[in-house]
């Protein structure tokens, strides 16, 4: 459930800073890789906190 709540804020974020580019006039084109790196991040900040943290050092 967590997680659910998680990605519908991020896709509500994403939704929020597209229609900021929109108004602003940009193209997507430039707006396109950072939000690739931004999904990337968000994705493996759900598998961390999915799996089992170690403990070893």
């Amino acid at each position: 459930m967590k997680h659910l709540r998680t990605l519908i804020a991020s896709l509500f974020t994403l939704a929020i800073l597209m229609y900021i580019a929109y108004l602003l006039g940009k193209s997507l084109e430039g707006f396109i890789p950072p939000l690739i790196v931004w999904l990337l991040l968000a994705v493996n900040g759900m598998r961390k906190s999915t799996s089992k943290p170690n403990c070893q050092l």
